[in-house]
Protein backbone atom coordinates (compact mmCIF):
# COMPACT_ATOMS: atom_id res chain seq x y z
CA UNK A 1 0.00 0.00 0.00
CA UNK A 2 3.10 2.91 0.43
CA UNK A 3 3.89 1.83 -3.42
CA UNK A 4 0.42 2.35 -4.02
CA UNK A 5 0.95 6.35 -2.18
CA UNK A 6 3.78 6.78 -3.48
CA UNK A 7 2.87 5.91 -6.78
CA UNK A 8 0.00 8.47 -6.23
CA UNK A 9 2.19 11.47 -5.57
CA UNK A 10 4.28 10.80 -7.98
CA UNK A 11 1.01 10.52 -10.07
CA UNK A 12 0.12 14.15 -8.79
CA UNK A 13 3.65 15.83 -9.47
CA UNK A 14 4.12 14.33 -12.73
CA UNK A 15 0.67 16.29 -13.63
CA UNK A 16 1.89 19.14 -11.87
CA UNK A 17 4.67 19.45 -14.06
CA UNK A 18 2.85 18.01 -17.46
CA UNK A 19 0.38 21.45 -16.90
CA UNK A 20 2.98 23.63 -16.83
CA UNK A 21 4.48 22.12 -19.86
CA UNK A 22 0.99 22.91 -21.44
CA UNK A 23 1.36 26.64 -20.08
CA UNK A 24 2.88 28.34 -23.13
CA UNK A 25 -0.29 27.00 -24.99
CA UNK A 26 -3.08 28.01 -22.95
CA UNK A 27 -1.42 31.55 -22.59
CA UNK A 28 -0.43 31.77 -26.24
CA UNK A 29 -3.79 31.15 -26.80
CA UNK A 30 -5.37 33.49 -24.56
CA UNK A 31 -3.28 36.21 -25.81
CA UNK A 32 -4.55 35.72 -28.97
CA UNK A 33 -8.33 35.54 -27.66
CA UNK A 34 -7.60 38.33 -26.24
CA UNK A 35 -6.04 40.38 -28.80
CA UNK A 36 -8.96 39.55 -30.87
CA UNK A 37 -11.39 40.81 -28.38
CA UNK A 38 -12.33 44.85 -28.90
CA UNK A 39 -12.25 47.56 -26.24
CA UNK A 40 -15.63 46.87 -24.07
CA UNK A 41 -15.78 50.48 -23.77
CA UNK A 42 -16.89 50.66 -27.36
CA UNK A 43 -20.94 51.68 -27.67
CA UNK A 44 -21.64 49.09 -30.64
CA UNK A 45 -19.74 45.81 -31.14
CA UNK A 46 -19.33 43.39 -33.45
CA UNK A 47 -17.15 40.91 -31.12
CA UNK A 48 -16.68 41.04 -27.25
CA UNK A 49 -15.12 39.47 -24.40
CA UNK A 50 -18.48 38.91 -22.79
CA UNK A 51 -21.18 37.76 -23.86
CA UNK A 52 -23.62 40.26 -24.25
CA UNK A 53 -27.03 40.16 -26.60
CA UNK A 54 -27.29 42.58 -29.53
CA UNK A 55 -27.08 44.90 -30.67
CA UNK A 56 -24.13 45.28 -28.24
CA UNK A 57 -22.33 42.37 -29.41
CA UNK A 58 -23.36 39.80 -32.68
CA UNK A 59 -20.40 37.52 -31.73
CA UNK A 60 -18.48 37.12 -28.39
CA UNK A 61 -15.85 34.89 -27.20
CA UNK A 62 -15.55 31.99 -24.67
CA UNK A 63 -12.75 32.28 -22.30
CA UNK A 64 -13.25 29.95 -19.45
CA UNK A 65 -11.46 28.08 -16.48
CA UNK A 66 -13.05 25.59 -14.69
CA UNK A 67 -12.56 22.82 -11.83
CA UNK A 68 -13.88 19.55 -12.71
CA UNK A 69 -14.53 17.48 -9.75
CA UNK A 70 -16.20 13.79 -9.98
CA UNK A 71 -19.51 12.92 -7.85
CA UNK A 72 -20.55 10.37 -9.18
CA UNK A 73 -19.20 7.63 -10.71
CA UNK A 74 -18.46 3.94 -12.24
CA UNK A 75 -15.47 1.52 -11.13
CA UNK A 76 -13.74 -1.11 -12.09
CA UNK A 77 -11.79 -4.02 -10.14
CA UNK A 78 -8.07 -4.33 -10.91
CA UNK A 79 -6.82 -7.96 -9.41
CA UNK A 80 -3.36 -8.91 -8.22
CA UNK A 81 -2.67 -12.68 -7.57
CA UNK A 82 -1.92 -13.15 -4.26
CA UNK A 83 -2.83 -9.68 -2.95
CA UNK A 84 -6.07 -7.87 -2.31
CA UNK A 85 -8.34 -6.73 -5.51
CA UNK A 86 -8.71 -2.82 -5.65
CA UNK A 87 -11.46 -0.74 -7.28
CA UNK A 88 -10.37 2.03 -8.95
CA UNK A 89 -12.45 4.68 -11.22
CA UNK A 90 -10.94 6.64 -14.71
CA UNK A 91 -11.76 10.29 -13.91
CA UNK A 92 -9.86 12.20 -11.33
CA UNK A 93 -10.20 16.01 -10.29
CA UNK A 94 -8.89 18.40 -13.17
CA UNK A 95 -8.38 21.84 -14.62
CA UNK A 96 -9.51 22.72 -17.86
CA UNK A 97 -9.97 25.42 -19.93
CA UNK A 98 -12.42 26.47 -23.08
CA UNK A 99 -11.98 28.93 -25.55
CA UNK A 100 -13.66 29.31 -28.35
CA UNK A 101 -16.35 31.78 -29.70
CA UNK A 102 -20.37 32.12 -30.27
CA UNK A 103 -22.62 34.04 -32.65
CA UNK A 104 -25.99 35.38 -31.59
CA UNK A 105 -29.16 34.54 -33.02
CA UNK A 106 -31.21 36.95 -31.71
CA UNK A 107 -31.50 38.34 -27.84
CA UNK A 108 -32.46 34.96 -26.28
CA UNK A 109 -30.16 32.52 -28.02
CA UNK A 110 -26.71 32.04 -29.07
CA UNK A 111 -24.79 28.98 -30.30
CA UNK A 112 -21.01 28.37 -31.24
CA UNK A 113 -18.46 26.20 -30.10
CA UNK A 114 -15.24 25.95 -28.53
CA UNK A 115 -11.91 23.82 -27.80
CA UNK A 116 -11.43 22.74 -24.03
CA UNK A 117 -7.46 21.95 -22.78
CA UNK A 118 -6.27 20.71 -19.62
CA UNK A 119 -5.38 18.30 -17.70
CA UNK A 120 -6.96 14.48 -18.29
CA UNK A 121 -5.58 13.54 -21.41
CA UNK A 122 -2.18 12.81 -23.03
CA UNK A 123 -1.89 15.98 -24.88
CA UNK A 124 -3.08 19.39 -24.32
CA UNK A 125 -6.20 19.20 -26.70
CA UNK A 126 -8.86 16.95 -24.26
CA UNK A 127 -12.24 17.82 -26.14
CA UNK A 128 -14.13 19.85 -28.43
CA UNK A 129 -17.85 20.87 -27.98
CA UNK A 130 -20.68 22.29 -29.85
CA UNK A 131 -22.70 25.47 -27.35
CA UNK A 132 -25.82 26.71 -27.53
CA UNK A 133 -26.98 29.60 -24.59
CA UNK A 134 -30.44 30.32 -23.61
CA UNK A 135 -30.44 33.90 -21.91
CA UNK A 136 -33.31 34.65 -19.02
CA UNK A 137 -32.09 38.03 -18.26
CA UNK A 138 -29.19 40.54 -18.33
CA UNK A 139 -27.52 38.39 -15.26
CA UNK A 140 -28.25 34.49 -16.14
CA UNK A 141 -27.71 32.13 -18.40
CA UNK A 142 -27.88 28.61 -19.29
CA UNK A 143 -25.60 26.90 -21.49
CA UNK A 144 -25.96 23.66 -23.14
CA UNK A 145 -22.75 21.84 -24.68
CA UNK A 146 -22.48 18.34 -26.15
CA UNK A 147 -19.21 16.81 -28.19
CA UNK A 148 -15.87 14.62 -27.61
CA UNK A 149 -13.47 13.97 -25.03
CA UNK A 150 -10.11 12.42 -25.15
CA UNK A 151 -9.47 9.83 -22.54
CA UNK A 152 -6.48 8.54 -21.42
CA UNK A 153 -6.44 5.94 -18.96
CA UNK A 154 -4.98 2.40 -17.77
CA UNK A 155 -2.15 2.86 -19.86
CA UNK A 156 -4.38 2.52 -22.66
CA UNK A 157 -4.62 4.56 -25.56
CA UNK A 158 -6.03 7.70 -26.25
CA UNK A 159 -9.86 7.45 -26.63
CA UNK A 160 -12.51 9.51 -28.04
CA UNK A 161 -15.69 9.76 -25.34
CA UNK A 162 -18.84 11.13 -25.19
CA UNK A 163 -19.16 14.76 -23.14
CA UNK A 164 -22.36 16.46 -22.26
CA UNK A 165 -22.20 19.60 -20.26
CA UNK A 166 -24.77 22.09 -18.71
CA UNK A 167 -24.36 25.22 -16.64
CA UNK A 168 -25.92 28.51 -15.57
CA UNK A 169 -23.60 30.87 -15.67
CA UNK A 170 -23.53 35.22 -14.73
CA UNK A 171 -22.79 37.42 -16.76
CA UNK A 172 -19.78 35.25 -18.13
CA UNK A 173 -18.14 36.03 -14.86
CA UNK A 174 -18.52 32.78 -12.89
CA UNK A 175 -20.68 30.05 -13.61
CA UNK A 176 -21.94 26.12 -12.05
CA UNK A 177 -22.53 23.12 -13.73
CA UNK A 178 -22.76 19.38 -14.25
CA UNK A 179 -21.16 17.02 -16.93
CA UNK A 180 -21.74 13.70 -18.31
CA UNK A 181 -18.69 11.84 -19.61
CA UNK A 182 -17.74 8.50 -20.55
CA UNK A 183 -14.06 6.41 -20.69
CA UNK A 184 -13.58 3.10 -22.78
CA UNK A 185 -11.20 1.73 -21.48
CA UNK A 186 -8.74 -1.03 -22.96
CA UNK A 187 -7.82 -3.89 -21.48
CA UNK A 188 -4.78 -4.05 -19.57
CA UNK A 189 -2.45 -7.17 -17.95
CA UNK A 190 0.26 -9.07 -17.12
CA UNK A 191 0.02 -13.01 -16.55
CA UNK A 192 0.61 -13.27 -13.02
CA UNK A 193 0.97 -9.87 -12.28
CA UNK A 194 -2.44 -7.88 -12.50
CA UNK A 195 -5.45 -8.01 -14.54
CA UNK A 196 -7.77 -5.01 -15.78
CA UNK A 197 -10.41 -5.08 -17.21
CA UNK A 198 -11.27 -2.04 -18.64
CA UNK A 199 -14.80 -1.41 -20.29
CA UNK A 200 -17.27 1.15 -20.38
CA UNK A 201 -16.67 4.37 -17.95
CA UNK A 202 -19.20 6.76 -16.47
CA UNK A 203 -18.70 9.93 -13.96
CA UNK A 204 -21.08 12.90 -13.63
CA UNK A 205 -18.55 15.86 -12.28
CA UNK A 206 -18.97 19.39 -10.86
CA UNK A 207 -18.02 22.23 -12.81
CA UNK A 208 -17.26 25.32 -11.27
CA UNK A 209 -15.22 28.10 -13.20
CA UNK A 210 -15.06 31.88 -14.25
CA UNK A 211 -14.80 33.99 -17.57
CA UNK A 212 -13.66 36.37 -19.86
CA UNK A 213 -11.96 38.51 -17.73
CA UNK A 214 -11.66 36.51 -14.41
CA UNK A 215 -10.29 33.56 -16.83
CA UNK A 216 -7.52 35.51 -18.03
CA UNK A 217 -6.59 36.90 -14.56
CA UNK A 218 -6.49 33.51 -13.09
CA UNK A 219 -4.47 32.20 -15.63
CA UNK A 220 -2.03 34.49 -15.03
CA UNK A 221 -2.09 33.55 -10.98
CA UNK A 222 -1.74 30.35 -11.76
CA UNK A 223 0.83 30.63 -14.62
CA UNK A 224 3.22 32.77 -11.26
CA UNK A 225 2.03 30.06 -9.20
CA UNK A 226 3.88 26.71 -11.05
CA UNK A 227 7.03 29.31 -11.65
CA UNK A 228 7.58 29.94 -8.20
CA UNK A 229 6.83 25.96 -7.44
CA UNK A 230 9.45 24.61 -9.87
CA UNK A 231 11.47 27.28 -8.72
CA UNK A 232 11.92 25.47 -5.42
CA UNK A 233 12.05 22.12 -7.26
CA UNK A 234 15.91 21.17 -7.40
CA UNK A 235 16.04 18.65 -10.64
CA UNK A 236 19.63 17.47 -9.98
Amino acid sequence: MRSLDLARTASRFSAVLGLARKAPTFAAALALLAAAAPSTRLSAQTLCLNGSPPPKCSNFLIVEMAGVLPVAQTTRTITYPGYPSIDVNAFDERLQWELGAMRNLNARWAVGGSARLGTGSSGALVGLEARARRRFDPLFSLDMSGGIGYVVANAGPRRVAPVVDARVNFRDDFFVGLRYEQAPLSRSFQPGIYDDPGGRQHAVSLLLGTGSEWTLGGTALLAAGIALLLATVDFS
